[in-house]
């Protein structure tokens, strides 16, 4: 609520559902699937246990982000969840599963195998998690350093709460309020690296996330 305003799809509580099976969690509506924890000994260690709240926090994200077509512009729902689930797991444990997090998706990103953009990205390519999860994740993350937390904050909360309840956002219009809010820098930033065939040639540390 503190980052984006009232319930997207005006929904104030979720019901869960656990499947024994294993396999991806989702958001229907008022309902959140979820995969079983693995170890039900309860001795996880700090990442195993980030990592099944990060899956929870990351559905229930999709309360506000599911404004666009899950066919055609899947990558601003799942950017979206994927970088609220971050930013709340480092508050709830920390630095060092953050940046573990990060790290992980900096080795899957390494080995890509295809050139293809995000926004080319189809929802059903293998390429998916990688494109419409991590890399949006990262130029968000990229976002933040150079805007200022609470300007791009302020972006994602118009964006969230302008199509709430709708499937109505594209490439375009985040592009777009991106400048009205921000400025036609970080839309030429996002557009960019939106856009690209593949990271490879990227350092994405330094270019991106502006480590040294």
């Amino acid at each position: 609520m503190e980052m984006y305003g009232a319930y997207g799809q005006g929904i104030v509580t979720k019901d869960y559902i656990y499947r024994p099976f294993g396999g991806w969690g989702y958001c229907r509506n008022n309902v959140i699937v979820m995969p079983e924890i693995k170890n039900q000994n309860n001795n996880l260690t700090l990442n195993e246990k980030a990592y099944e709240v990060f899956i929870d926090l990351h559905e229930l994200a999709h309360t506000w982000w599911g404004i666009a077509s899950s066919t055609n512009f899947d990558w601003i729902n799942e950017a979206g969840a994927e970088y609220s689930a971050l930013i709340l797991i480092r508050k709830l444990f920390g630095d060092e599963v953050y940046d573990e997090r990060i790290g992980y998706y900096l080795r899957k990103i390494s080995n890509e195998t295809e050139s293809i953009s995000i926004v080319d990205t189809a929802s059903n390519s293998p390429n998916r998690e990688l494109n419409h999860y991590m890399k949006p994740t990262l130029l968000y993350l990229g976002a933040e350093k150079r805007y200022g937390e609470h300007t791009f904050l302020s972006f994602l909360k118009t964006l969230a709460q302008q199509f709430a309840g709708t499937r109505n956002a594209t490439t375009d219009v985040f592009l777009n309020i991106c400048e009205s809010v921000i400025g036609k820098d970080a839309k030429d930033y996002f557009n960019q690296y939106l856009t690209c065939n593949g990271w490879k040639g990227i350092d994405i540390v330094k270019d991106i996330l502006l480590r040294s």
